[in-house]
């Protein structure tokens, strides 16, 4: 129903562009289909191919950390005093060895997991087609369901219209268009941000790799992925910021946390500041309230 109502004005817009209901809607499902293909497609290669090489490689620094370690202590890693009485105090000397075995043993396990679930799923494992299988299917129903409520929104309307009494009648029209009015202008707001971050997160990225000398060639991805995780709340960022922080850990651990850095001041200014400036635009309320 929800998806009905967000996608109505589409459709009224189009008829009135004499563009048939079902084209409009299937255009619309083509386009949600490209974009969440994109963010798939994109994220699982990068998990496959990073995640086993950062595994990989904090396994041999950890080996050549516990080496240096054997031969010349906390000494060898030209620590500042300060900070190597701090590890001192943290771990203990007795305990130091055995944090870098269990950092060790934990990208290892890592590792072979990774390994694991890729191979059970390149070999056709049942419990992921079958598990894919239900998503697909759940969605397709959501998608056809929605389909012909659009087609039929009208019937719809005058069936519910019919059911209840005639001195209501007026009261739902004018809260049914008020309710079509606000999905429309949060669709509209929704985009808007959306783009802003794309833009944003593009250009900075492209700041960032120029600053460290160093080309991912998926920075146009990354922004995609955080432009289009911008319409999932709360947990859409960490999503996007996933992807990039693993691409940024093979380069280096300065490259990684200046990323960091970057989508969390990105993500609060948004927070603060592009959310409640386009949302009270369009939704017609105070920022403060926003």
């Amino acid at each position: 129903g929800f998806i009905t109502i967000l996608i109505n004005p589409l459709v009224n817009r189009g008829e009135k562009e004499r563009i048939p209901a079902w084209l409009t809607v299937i255009t619309v499902y083509i386009v949600l289909i490209l974009l969440g293909s994109i963010v798939v497609w994109t994220v699982i290669p990068i998990v496959i191919t990073y995640v086993t090489d950062t595994a990989t490689a904090i396994i041999d620094w950890t080996n050549l950390a516990q080496s240096i370690y054997v031969r010349d202590g906390l000494s060898g890693f030209h620590f500042h005093p300060y900070i190597e009485r701090a590890i001192e105090f943290t771990l203990w000397r007795d305990n130091i060895d055995h944090t870098l075995d269990i950092i060790k043993q934990n990208a290892g396990n890592i590792q072979s997991f990774l390994t694991t679930q890729i191979s059970s799923i390149t070999t056709g494992g049942i419990s992921f087609v079958s598990t894919v299988g239900w998503v697909v299917a759940e969605w397709f129903l959501i998608a056809i369901t929605t389909f012909f409520m659009v087609l039929e929104r009208k019937k719809i309307g005058e069936f519910i219209l019919e059911a209840v009494p005639d001195n209501i009648t007026t009261y739902l029209w004018k809260h049914y268009y008020q309710i079509q009015d606000v999905c429309t202008a949060w669709i509209k707001a929704s985009l808007i941000l959306s783009v802003s971050i794309f833009a944003t997160t593009y250009l900075w990225l492209l700041i960032v790799q120029f600053i460290f000398d160093f080309d991912t060639e998926r920075t146009f991805t990354l922004a995609i992925i955080s432009g289009i995780m911008e319409f999932i709340p709360y947990i859409g960022p960490i999503i996007a910021l996933i992807p990039a922080l693993i691409i940024w850990l093979g380069i280096s651990w300065e490259a990684a946390l200046s990323l960091t850095v970057l989508y969390l001041i990105i993500q609060q200014l948004e927070n603060n500041v592009l959310v409640p400036y386009v949302m009270s635009k369009n939704l017609d309320l105070s920022p403060f309230f926003v």
